[in-house]
């Protein structure tokens, strides 16, 4: 089972949860936004409580790109809206993580990105590492960046050798 939370590009608002779809992989059975009662407390954070308690692997958003992305990139939003490959050591913008996109695509293709939970489109890892956004575009490092003026977004624990359980947190910016 999995769960998807789509983004309505009409309205790239404040992330509410009226802005979002919410599919549970049910089959048919599709949860609506207009169906959840807005809470201010209600938000991703409740998700990922789901994915730790084993009800849901994943939470995925789907964003247009921006230019062409490969599986496990990691996403930044710019301005226009569309995703692009983040880095640590970019503009303020690209340094905000929204997600790992989940597939290959070219540019004004649809891509599925991974918030947080597991993710396993990468290769190579080491299960046990943590990794981190890199400061090259997109790209993910084992070892936190020590660049001037370069963010250290942790991204996740590998869990297998293709598997990342993301869960971004800002560690530090350095000076």
């Amino acid at each position: 089972m999995g769960i998807t939370i789509t983004k309505n590009p009409d309205n790239l608002g404040d992330n509410a949860v009226q802005d979002f779809e919410i599919d549970l992989g049910l089959g048919t059975d599709q949860l609506n936004a207009e169906d959840i009662p807005y809470d201010a407390t209600y938000n991703v954070k409740s998700k990922i409580e789901a994915i730790e308690a084993g009800a849901v692997n994943s939470i995925s958003v789907d964003y247009t790109a921006g230019e062409a992305l490969t599986a496990g990139d990691i996403v930044y939003m710019k301005s226009d809206g569309k995703v692009y490959k983040a880095q640590a050591d970019g503009t303020a913008a690209e340094q905000e993580l929204y997600g790992v996109a989940k597939t290959s695509v070219s540019a004004d293709e649809t891509v599925s990105t991974s918030l947080a939970g597991i993710e396993d489109s990468f290769a190579g890892l080491t299960t046990g590492t943590v990794y981190y956004l890199s400061e090259t575009a997109g790209e993910i490092t084992s070892t936190a960046p020590t660049t001037s003026g370069s963010v250290v977004v942790r991204l996740g624990v590998a869990e297998t050798s293709t598997s990342i359980n993301v869960r971004p947190q800002i560690i530090a910016i350095r000076s």
